[in-house]
């Protein structure tokens, strides 16, 4: 390291995506940064791995506890061998089912595997932060080619077969579905509209603070079952059929308001990875405001040293502190 400081203001151990933001603000703030991480990649439990990095950090977390708990300075290990409790992997291919064939590590690094795969909504407070830091400038992202449900060929009987069926993202693609027949467009059309206006207090939903949305969807603009549970699913990130119509239509706004702002899709994708690749991105902001990185060191421990006493100050006879 060259030329070091004497000392820094603040030490964070750990490079995810929460100890990284807070590393960019701190630097960004004037104070001086050491960023300790003892993985050698950034992005802690986040990252975006190579193959090769993938089955060495596999391999580390397999290890007997007490394996790990003969080794000096493995506390982090231990830590997280108990956070991962049911790691595998093999390749059928080579003959151990353990060790990658050389023909199928031949492009492993053209891409990345995320310990944290995610969709970053395309408009929203994550995509203005990235913007307003200057994070986005040291990632890449692209659109998300299509959002799909997996749905029963027979919905009589479900146990059977299962396809995947397309969302539609926009008015075209609502119009261009064959499998919609034109009163449920004009249906779908009706409640998306709806859905997107900015009208406080809409008399559909007067009364409907208990309905589940589901239900309001059916009731309300006589959707069928299978657009309405499409939409519950797949647009307003509904987790369970009882889920309540207004938080699940606050919900599908946001979804909406993301779907064209930088094409036809409302989720961004990094072109590296999720959480791990902006965790990267705000490191290198904080790096370029002078923070100190140190990456792939075991930390043997943290000492507490007191500050200095500082000498209390005295008065006068008159009651005033001396000058």
């Amino acid at each position: 390291m060259d030329n070091p400081p004497e000392h820094w203001d603040i030490a964070i151990l750990g490079t995810g995506l929460s100890e990284s933001i807070l590393a960019a603000a701190l630097a960004k703030a004037g104070k001086k940064i050491l960023h300790l991480d003892e993985n050698d990649y950034y992005g802690g439990d986040s990252a975006s791995l190579t193959l090769l990095e993938l089955i060495t950090w596999a391999d580390e977390r397999l290890k007997p506890l007490e394996q790990l708990a003969d080794q000096p300075s493995s506390a982090y290990l231990l830590a997280q061998r108990k956070a991962f409790t049911n790691i595998q992997y093999s390749f059928p291919s080579s003959s151990d089912q353990l060790t990658p064939d050389p023909d199928f590590m031949r492009d492993s690094r053209l891409y990345a595997i995320s310990l944290l795969p995610c969709l970053v909504p395309a408009s929203g407070p994550i995509i203005t932060s990235l913007i307003a830091s200057g994070v986005s400038r040291y990632g890449g992202f692209c659109l998300l080619n299509s959002v799909a449900m997996s749905t029963p060929l027979d919905e009589k009987r479900p146990e059977d077969e299962w396809e995947l069926k397309r969302v539609p993202s926009s008015k075209e693609d609502v119009f261009k579905d064959r499998s919609l027949s034109l009163l449920d467009k004009r249906r779908l059309m009706k409640f998306l509209m709806f859905a997107a206006s900015d009208t406080e207090n809409p008399p559909e939903l007067e009364g409907q603070e208990n309905t589940t949305f589901l239900d309001f969807l059916e009731s309300k603009f006589s959707l069928p079952k299978s657009i309405a549970s499409a939409i519950s699913f797949a647009t307003a990130h509904c987790s369970h059929i009882a889920d309540k119509a207004v938080p699940a239509l606050q919900r599908l706004q946001r979804y909406l308001r993301a779907n064209g702002r930088y094409g036809n899709s409302p989720f961004l994708i990094g072109h590296y990875g999720g959480a791990g690749e902006i965790s990267q991105g705000f490191c290198r902001t904080a790096a370029v405001q002078g923070a100190t990185y140190i990456l792939g060191r075991k930390i043997e421990g943290v000492t507490h040293v007191p500050e200095a006493p500082t000498t209390p100050a005295t008065e006068t006879e008159s009651g005033d502190a001396p000058k």
